[in-house]
């Protein structure tokens, strides 16, 4: 499981159905290199960032995973979920996102701070369990 604790740079509509939610986390190159070099390929960069992305367009929600070397500017797009893959939730002061296979991820309604946010996609590729450091977290 892959978990994160609140970071201070998300939003969120007050009361509001989120038309757009993205959770960004950083990633070690070399560490994702060991494991599917395939991914990670040789650049000057030591980060790379695993972007999950869901979006409600014209009343239908996808979702995707993207991962992206900020260094050379490569992106490869890893999993895409369609219709009726992502749930929101909205109550109790809180918004619940889920998208299968993707994300689970809970924000307060009050400011859109991410309290929990989780992905099974780093365990795909291969890396550790554990916790990684959230880059950022929006919900609109």
């Amino acid at each position: 499981m892959t978990r994160a604790g609140a970071i201070g740079r998300s939003r969120t509509l007050t009361g509001m159905t989120p038309k757009c939610v993205s959770v960004v986390w950083g990633l070690s190159a070399p560490a994702l290199r060991r494991v599917r070099p395939d991914l990670a390929p040789e650049t000057e960069g030591t980060k790379l960032t695993l972007r999950v992305l869901a979006e409600n367009s014209d009343g239908a929600w996808r979702a995707s995973a993207v991962l992206r070397d900020p260094a050379s500017g490569l992106t490869r797009v890893l999993e895409s979920e369609g219709d009726g893959a992502v749930r929101v939730t909205v109550g109790d002061g809180f918004t619940h996102v889920d998208a299968d296979g993707l994300l689970s991820a809970s924000f307060r309604s009050d400011d859109g701070a991410v309290v929990y946010a989780r992905t099974p996609v780093l365990e795909q590729l291969g890396l550790g369990g554990g916790r990684y450091g959230l880059d950022s977290a929006t919900i609109r």
